[in-house]
Protein backbone atom coordinates (compact mmCIF):
# COMPACT_ATOMS: atom_id res chain seq x y z
CA UNK A 1 0.00 0.00 0.00
CA UNK A 2 3.05 2.18 0.80
CA UNK A 3 4.48 1.75 -2.44
CA UNK A 4 1.93 2.52 -4.75
CA UNK A 5 0.84 5.45 -2.87
CA UNK A 6 4.53 6.79 -3.00
CA UNK A 7 4.19 5.68 -6.95
CA UNK A 8 0.80 7.66 -6.99
CA UNK A 9 2.37 10.81 -5.45
CA UNK A 10 5.51 10.52 -7.64
CA UNK A 11 3.09 10.97 -10.93
CA UNK A 12 1.91 14.38 -11.65
CA UNK A 13 -1.03 14.85 -14.82
CA UNK A 14 -0.22 18.19 -14.92
CA UNK A 15 3.21 20.66 -15.96
CA UNK A 16 5.12 21.17 -12.65
CA UNK A 17 9.18 22.22 -11.25
CA UNK A 18 9.73 20.68 -8.04
CA UNK A 19 11.83 17.43 -7.92
CA UNK A 20 9.06 15.48 -7.09
CA UNK A 21 11.13 11.66 -8.47
CA UNK A 22 9.79 11.64 -12.13
CA UNK A 23 11.87 9.10 -14.24
CA UNK A 24 13.50 9.90 -17.86
CA UNK A 25 13.17 6.98 -19.92
CA UNK A 26 15.39 4.74 -17.52
CA UNK A 27 14.41 3.71 -14.38
CA UNK A 28 17.82 4.95 -12.82
CA UNK A 29 17.35 8.53 -13.78
CA UNK A 30 14.79 9.87 -12.07
CA UNK A 31 14.44 13.80 -11.20
CA UNK A 32 14.38 13.74 -7.50
CA UNK A 33 17.72 16.23 -7.02
CA UNK A 34 19.45 18.52 -9.19
CA UNK A 35 21.71 16.31 -10.31
CA UNK A 36 19.03 13.96 -11.06
CA UNK A 37 17.42 16.74 -13.04
CA UNK A 38 20.65 17.69 -15.16
CA UNK A 39 21.06 14.17 -16.01
CA UNK A 40 17.60 13.89 -17.40
CA UNK A 41 18.15 17.26 -18.99
CA UNK A 42 21.38 16.20 -20.99
CA UNK A 43 20.05 12.59 -21.98
CA UNK A 44 16.74 14.80 -23.79
CA UNK A 45 19.03 16.68 -25.41
CA UNK A 46 21.40 13.64 -27.38
CA UNK A 47 17.56 12.26 -27.79
CA UNK A 48 16.60 15.38 -29.78
CA UNK A 49 20.03 16.14 -31.52
CA UNK A 50 20.01 12.55 -32.52
CA UNK A 51 17.06 12.37 -33.87
CA UNK A 52 17.12 15.70 -35.96
CA UNK A 53 21.01 14.55 -37.21
CA UNK A 54 19.17 10.88 -38.63
CA UNK A 55 16.63 12.63 -40.26
CA UNK A 56 18.79 14.96 -42.16
CA UNK A 57 20.90 11.83 -43.01
CA UNK A 58 17.63 10.33 -44.37
CA UNK A 59 15.80 12.76 -46.18
CA UNK A 60 19.66 13.71 -48.08
CA UNK A 61 20.23 9.61 -48.37
CA UNK A 62 23.47 9.66 -47.13
CA UNK A 63 24.53 6.14 -47.10
CA UNK A 64 28.30 4.08 -46.94
CA UNK A 65 29.61 3.58 -50.46
CA UNK A 66 29.29 0.15 -49.82
CA UNK A 67 25.51 0.43 -49.51
CA UNK A 68 25.11 2.62 -52.32
CA UNK A 69 26.46 -0.16 -55.02
CA UNK A 70 23.58 -2.49 -53.51
CA UNK A 71 20.06 -2.02 -54.62
CA UNK A 72 18.54 -4.39 -51.66
CA UNK A 73 21.27 -2.86 -49.34
CA UNK A 74 19.94 0.45 -49.74
CA UNK A 75 16.46 -0.49 -49.27
CA UNK A 76 18.08 -2.19 -45.76
CA UNK A 77 19.90 0.69 -44.45
CA UNK A 78 16.85 2.80 -45.16
CA UNK A 79 14.52 1.07 -43.21
CA UNK A 80 16.57 0.37 -40.60
CA UNK A 81 18.04 4.18 -40.51
CA UNK A 82 14.08 5.21 -40.29
CA UNK A 83 13.30 2.40 -37.72
CA UNK A 84 15.95 4.45 -35.46
CA UNK A 85 14.51 7.80 -36.38
CA UNK A 86 10.91 6.69 -35.04
CA UNK A 87 12.50 5.14 -31.66
CA UNK A 88 14.12 8.44 -30.66
CA UNK A 89 11.14 10.26 -31.22
CA UNK A 90 8.84 7.82 -29.46
CA UNK A 91 11.96 8.50 -26.80
CA UNK A 92 11.34 12.05 -26.10
CA UNK A 93 7.62 11.70 -26.73
CA UNK A 94 7.79 9.97 -23.28
CA UNK A 95 10.30 12.47 -22.31
CA UNK A 96 7.37 15.47 -22.64
CA UNK A 97 4.97 12.71 -20.73
CA UNK A 98 6.80 12.73 -17.38
CA UNK A 99 4.85 16.82 -17.49
CA UNK A 100 8.25 18.58 -15.90
CA UNK A 101 8.20 22.21 -17.01
CA UNK A 102 12.57 21.88 -16.73
CA UNK A 103 12.70 18.59 -19.59
CA UNK A 104 10.42 20.33 -21.90
CA UNK A 105 12.15 23.51 -22.38
CA UNK A 106 14.92 21.64 -22.81
CA UNK A 107 13.31 19.01 -25.18
CA UNK A 108 12.29 22.10 -27.39
CA UNK A 109 15.31 24.55 -27.27
CA UNK A 110 17.77 21.30 -28.41
CA UNK A 111 14.86 20.69 -31.47
CA UNK A 112 14.60 24.37 -32.37
CA UNK A 113 18.81 24.59 -32.21
CA UNK A 114 19.26 21.92 -34.26
CA UNK A 115 16.73 22.64 -36.78
CA UNK A 116 18.59 25.74 -37.15
CA UNK A 117 21.45 24.05 -38.12
CA UNK A 118 20.13 21.96 -40.45
CA UNK A 119 18.15 25.01 -42.58
CA UNK A 120 21.62 26.62 -42.38
CA UNK A 121 23.33 23.40 -44.73
CA UNK A 122 20.11 23.43 -46.52
CA UNK A 123 19.99 25.25 -50.19
CA UNK A 124 17.69 27.57 -50.35
CA UNK A 125 15.26 26.72 -53.11
CA UNK A 126 13.16 29.06 -54.61
CA UNK A 127 9.44 28.58 -54.34
CA UNK A 128 7.53 27.49 -57.69
CA UNK A 129 4.09 28.78 -56.79
CA UNK A 130 5.75 32.77 -56.38
CA UNK A 131 4.64 35.14 -58.81
CA UNK A 132 5.20 38.50 -59.61
CA UNK A 133 1.82 40.46 -60.93
CA UNK A 134 2.63 41.91 -64.25
CA UNK A 135 0.74 45.50 -64.42
CA UNK A 136 -1.68 46.08 -67.25
CA UNK A 137 -0.47 48.21 -70.21
CA UNK A 138 -2.48 51.95 -70.66
CA UNK A 139 -4.83 52.38 -73.46
CA UNK A 140 -2.37 53.61 -76.01
CA UNK A 141 -0.01 50.84 -75.54
CA UNK A 142 -2.91 48.35 -76.51
CA UNK A 143 -3.65 50.12 -79.71
CA UNK A 144 -0.35 50.51 -80.71
CA UNK A 145 0.09 47.26 -80.56
CA UNK A 146 -3.25 46.55 -82.45
CA UNK A 147 -1.77 48.93 -85.29
CA UNK A 148 1.67 47.16 -85.29
CA UNK A 149 2.08 45.19 -88.41
CA UNK A 150 2.46 41.73 -88.54
CA UNK A 151 5.86 41.08 -90.48
CA UNK A 152 8.89 43.09 -89.98
CA UNK A 153 9.81 45.62 -92.40
CA UNK A 154 12.16 44.50 -95.10
CA UNK A 155 15.52 46.25 -95.32
CA UNK A 156 16.25 48.44 -98.72
CA UNK A 157 17.99 46.88 -101.12
CA UNK A 158 19.43 49.14 -104.02
CA UNK A 159 19.81 47.06 -107.24
CA UNK A 160 22.19 48.43 -110.23
CA UNK A 161 19.36 49.12 -113.06
CA UNK A 162 21.86 47.03 -115.04
CA UNK A 163 21.31 44.21 -112.97
CA UNK A 164 18.16 44.20 -113.13
CA UNK A 165 15.95 41.67 -115.26
CA UNK A 166 13.27 43.92 -115.79
CA UNK A 167 15.90 46.28 -117.47
CA UNK A 168 17.38 43.84 -119.48
CA UNK A 169 14.32 42.86 -121.41
CA UNK A 170 13.55 46.78 -121.75
CA UNK A 171 16.62 46.91 -123.21
CA UNK A 172 16.28 44.04 -125.59
CA UNK A 173 13.38 45.21 -126.43
CA UNK A 174 14.71 48.42 -127.41
CA UNK A 175 17.34 47.32 -129.16
CA UNK A 176 15.27 45.04 -131.32
CA UNK A 177 12.64 47.79 -132.15
CA UNK A 178 9.71 45.97 -130.45
CA UNK A 179 9.02 49.02 -127.78
CA UNK A 180 9.84 52.45 -127.11
CA UNK A 181 12.66 53.71 -123.91
CA UNK A 182 11.07 53.22 -120.50
CA UNK A 183 12.31 54.44 -117.44
CA UNK A 184 14.50 51.68 -116.66
CA UNK A 185 16.70 51.78 -119.66
CA UNK A 186 15.82 55.35 -120.43
CA UNK A 187 19.50 56.76 -121.46
CA UNK A 188 20.79 53.35 -120.81
CA UNK A 189 22.86 53.90 -124.49
CA UNK A 190 24.44 57.15 -123.92
CA UNK A 191 25.10 56.33 -120.03
CA UNK A 192 26.93 52.49 -120.63
CA UNK A 193 28.00 52.86 -124.74
CA UNK A 194 30.19 49.79 -123.61
CA UNK A 195 27.64 47.77 -122.93
CA UNK A 196 25.07 48.70 -125.87
CA UNK A 197 23.84 45.79 -128.41
CA UNK A 198 26.35 45.69 -131.93
CA UNK A 199 24.94 47.30 -135.02
CA UNK A 200 24.29 44.50 -137.84
CA UNK A 201 26.19 44.03 -140.76
CA UNK A 202 25.00 47.31 -143.39
CA UNK A 203 23.17 49.12 -140.76
CA UNK A 204 25.82 51.71 -139.63
CA UNK A 205 24.91 55.06 -141.69
CA UNK A 206 20.86 54.63 -141.32
CA UNK A 207 21.72 53.94 -137.27
CA UNK A 208 23.94 57.44 -137.15
CA UNK A 209 21.38 58.92 -139.49
CA UNK A 210 18.37 58.01 -136.30
CA UNK A 211 20.69 59.03 -133.66
CA UNK A 212 21.60 62.63 -135.10
CA UNK A 213 17.66 62.99 -135.89
CA UNK A 214 18.34 63.27 -139.74
CA UNK A 215 16.79 59.80 -140.65
CA UNK A 216 13.13 58.44 -140.22
CA UNK A 217 14.34 55.49 -138.68
CA UNK A 218 16.56 52.38 -139.36
CA UNK A 219 15.71 50.70 -142.64
CA UNK A 220 15.33 47.05 -142.91
CA UNK A 221 16.71 46.69 -146.18
CA UNK A 222 20.67 45.52 -145.67
CA UNK A 223 23.43 48.35 -146.55
CA UNK A 224 25.48 46.88 -149.38
CA UNK A 225 29.60 48.41 -149.91
CA UNK A 226 30.36 49.30 -153.09
CA UNK A 227 26.30 49.80 -154.58
CA UNK A 228 26.49 52.54 -155.53
CA UNK A 229 29.95 52.25 -157.58
CA UNK A 230 28.70 49.62 -159.09
CA UNK A 231 25.27 51.73 -160.47
CA UNK A 232 27.34 54.25 -161.33
CA UNK A 233 29.49 51.91 -163.73
CA UNK A 234 26.70 50.35 -164.85
CA UNK A 235 24.79 53.48 -166.28
CA UNK A 236 27.61 54.77 -167.15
Amino acid sequence: MASSTSSADAFHDALHWGFTGDHVLFSSIHVDSLGGFLLGALLTSLVCALERLLTFASEHHWSPGWVARSRGANALWRSGMYSVVVSLRLAYMLIAMSMHAGLLLVLVATLGICQFFIELRTPHRRDLHNYTSIPEPDCEDVHATFQRPRSRSKPEIFIHPMQSNLARADAAALTMGLANDTERVDGVGTRYPHEAAAWEAGTGPDVARSLLGNGKGPRRTPFQIGGDEDSDGDSV
